[in-house]
Protein backbone atom coordinates (compact mmCIF):
# COMPACT_ATOMS: atom_id res chain seq x y z
CA UNK A 1 0.00 0.00 0.00
CA UNK A 2 1.59 3.72 -1.09
CA UNK A 3 0.71 6.40 1.11
CA UNK A 4 -1.36 9.06 -0.91
CA UNK A 5 1.46 11.60 -2.12
CA UNK A 6 -1.08 14.63 -3.52
CA UNK A 7 -0.19 16.38 -6.36
CA UNK A 8 3.44 17.43 -6.69
CA UNK A 9 3.97 18.72 -10.17
CA UNK A 10 1.61 20.71 -12.49
CA UNK A 11 0.36 19.15 -15.83
CA UNK A 12 -1.62 15.75 -17.02
CA UNK A 13 1.15 14.59 -18.80
CA UNK A 14 4.53 15.00 -16.94
CA UNK A 15 5.70 12.24 -14.11
CA UNK A 16 5.36 13.18 -10.58
CA UNK A 17 9.24 13.22 -10.18
CA UNK A 18 9.07 9.60 -8.17
CA UNK A 19 10.46 6.59 -8.28
CA UNK A 20 9.76 3.20 -6.80
CA UNK A 21 12.50 0.94 -5.82
CA UNK A 22 10.88 -2.16 -4.02
CA UNK A 23 12.26 -5.92 -3.50
CA UNK A 24 11.19 -9.22 -4.36
CA UNK A 25 11.99 -11.83 -1.88
CA UNK A 26 10.57 -15.10 -3.82
CA UNK A 27 12.73 -14.00 -7.70
CA UNK A 28 9.98 -12.59 -9.31
CA UNK A 29 9.56 -10.15 -12.07
CA UNK A 30 7.75 -6.87 -12.07
CA UNK A 31 3.84 -7.71 -11.55
CA UNK A 32 0.61 -6.03 -12.63
CA UNK A 33 0.20 -4.52 -9.75
CA UNK A 34 3.97 -2.74 -10.11
CA UNK A 35 3.14 -1.95 -13.11
CA UNK A 36 -0.35 -0.50 -12.10
CA UNK A 37 0.81 1.39 -9.48
CA UNK A 38 3.53 2.68 -12.08
CA UNK A 39 0.63 4.25 -14.36
CA UNK A 40 -2.07 5.03 -11.86
CA UNK A 41 0.57 7.37 -9.43
CA UNK A 42 2.17 8.31 -12.95
CA UNK A 43 5.52 7.49 -11.25
CA UNK A 44 8.92 7.89 -13.63
CA UNK A 45 10.31 4.82 -12.77
CA UNK A 46 9.69 1.39 -11.06
CA UNK A 47 11.99 -0.66 -10.23
CA UNK A 48 12.15 -4.26 -8.65
CA UNK A 49 15.37 -5.89 -6.59
CA UNK A 50 15.26 -9.76 -6.18
CA UNK A 51 16.65 -10.32 -2.83
CA UNK A 52 18.59 -13.73 -2.09
CA UNK A 53 18.00 -15.15 1.91
CA UNK A 54 21.02 -13.63 2.84
CA UNK A 55 19.72 -10.04 1.85
CA UNK A 56 22.08 -9.37 -0.98
CA UNK A 57 20.55 -7.76 -4.04
CA UNK A 58 20.15 -9.75 -7.00
CA UNK A 59 18.99 -9.34 -10.31
CA UNK A 60 16.96 -6.02 -10.90
CA UNK A 61 14.08 -4.94 -13.07
CA UNK A 62 13.02 -1.48 -14.27
CA UNK A 63 9.98 -0.49 -16.39
CA UNK A 64 8.92 3.26 -17.20
CA UNK A 65 6.39 4.27 -19.02
CA UNK A 66 6.32 4.97 -23.50
CA UNK A 67 5.89 8.21 -24.88
CA UNK A 68 2.45 7.43 -26.87
CA UNK A 69 1.18 4.28 -25.01
CA UNK A 70 -1.74 6.30 -24.04
CA UNK A 71 -3.01 6.11 -28.04
CA UNK A 72 -5.18 3.16 -26.89
CA UNK A 73 -2.77 0.61 -29.37
CA UNK A 74 -3.21 -2.91 -28.00
CA UNK A 75 -0.27 -4.50 -30.15
CA UNK A 76 2.54 -3.27 -28.14
CA UNK A 77 3.06 -3.14 -24.44
CA UNK A 78 3.10 0.79 -23.28
CA UNK A 79 5.87 0.11 -20.94
CA UNK A 80 9.93 -0.27 -21.16
CA UNK A 81 11.58 -2.78 -19.23
CA UNK A 82 15.03 -3.08 -18.35
CA UNK A 83 16.79 -6.07 -16.62
CA UNK A 84 20.04 -6.76 -15.68
CA UNK A 85 21.56 -10.08 -14.02
CA UNK A 86 23.22 -8.12 -10.86
CA UNK A 87 21.77 -4.78 -9.94
CA UNK A 88 25.84 -3.40 -9.32
CA UNK A 89 26.20 -4.08 -13.23
CA UNK A 90 23.06 -1.78 -14.04
CA UNK A 91 23.68 0.36 -17.29
CA UNK A 92 20.88 3.25 -16.76
CA UNK A 93 21.57 6.64 -16.93
CA UNK A 94 18.39 7.99 -15.11
CA UNK A 95 18.51 11.43 -15.52
CA UNK A 96 19.13 11.32 -19.04
CA UNK A 97 15.85 8.80 -19.82
CA UNK A 98 13.49 10.81 -17.80
CA UNK A 99 14.88 13.99 -20.00
CA UNK A 100 14.51 12.33 -23.28
CA UNK A 101 11.07 11.03 -22.48
CA UNK A 102 9.75 14.58 -21.13
CA UNK A 103 11.12 16.20 -24.44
Amino acid sequence: MLPDIGRLRGGTRRSEVLRLVHTHLNGENLSLDDLGDLTLLRLDLIAAIQVDEAGNPGRIELAQILPGSESGRQDTEPFRKIQSQDVHSLEFDFEAEIRALEN
